[in-house]
């Protein structure tokens, strides 16, 4: 059983070594995402929103607890930019990673605070989104994307 102690914490300290630069990586791939998607945000496009898409991904759109919208596809998530672009002149979107993880090979799950302005009432509006994304032909692409966007009192 001696023996085996420095080999199970060999085996631990590599694990606990290769999970850390997992997450870094996870974190990396995250936020490389989150970037691009913004720019296509702030640029208008919504073929290009809708090209960080799988082309049968799930996007949920929940305010407090009622589903708002939902788009299963990329070309309805393109609509729904499309849509929203259109009514509006200029939407800026910051987000940011907050936590990302390899969940399994080439699956990575993150979730990101994220702020659009220039809406018409003129208040920011902010949410978490939390998505689940794969690795495709050399590129992350989201699977599901969750938006929660909370609800004030009142």
């Amino acid at each position: 059983m001696r023996r085996c102690v420095p080999l199970l914490m060999a085996v631990i300290t590599l694990s606990a070594a290769s999970s850390a630069l997992a997450d870094d990586e996870a974190m990396e791939a995250a936020r490389s995402v989150a970037e691009g998607y913004a720019k296509a945000v702030n640029e208008r496009d919504a073929e290009a929103v809708a090209a960080f898409y799988v082309p049968d991904a799930d996007r949920v759109v929940v305010a407090g607890v009622e589903v708002v919208d939902r788009s299963e596809g990329r070309d309805s998530i393109a609509g729904h930019f499309r849509r929203l672009f259109e009514g509006n002149e200029a939407l800026p979107l910051d987000s940011e990673v907050e936590s990302a993880r390899l969940v399994a090979p080439a699956t990575l799950a993150y979730e990101l605070f994220w702020e659009l302005t220039g809406l018409p009432s003129g208040e920011p509006m902010r949410g978490r989104s939390i998505i689940v994304a794969s690795e495709r032909e050399g590129r992350w692409q989201n699977v599901t994307d969750y938006v929660l966007i909370p609800v004030r009192p009142g």
